[in-house]
């Protein structure tokens, strides 16, 4: 997992390295790739995921163990109502 960390990390330095302005959801579609790569069962919530199907995307993350990752941007804003 290291490894994986580093190489993701080696990765993201060759990108910003390269690009004067960067999209940070360019950098979590480098991070999907990566992990498709390497084989990672994952899912993915960013600004593109519907309002209405976030939260079952979280439910389903926290109940399987086969999902290892979750990758979240915090630009599609506050969507969690905390009771």
């Amino acid at each position: 997992a290291y490894h994986d960390f580093l190489h993701v990390r080696q990765l993201l330095f060759i990108h910003l390295s390269h690009c004067d302005n960067v999209v940070f959801g360019r950098m979590l579609d480098i991070l999907d790739k990566f992990l498709i790569r390497k084989g990672y069962c994952f899912s993915r919530l960013d600004g593109s995921t519907a309002m209405s199907m976030r939260q079952s995307l979280v439910d389903e993350f926290n109940r399987s163990p086969s999902k290892q990752v979750l990758i979240i941007s915090l630009v599609p804003g506050i969507w969690w109502r905390y009771t």
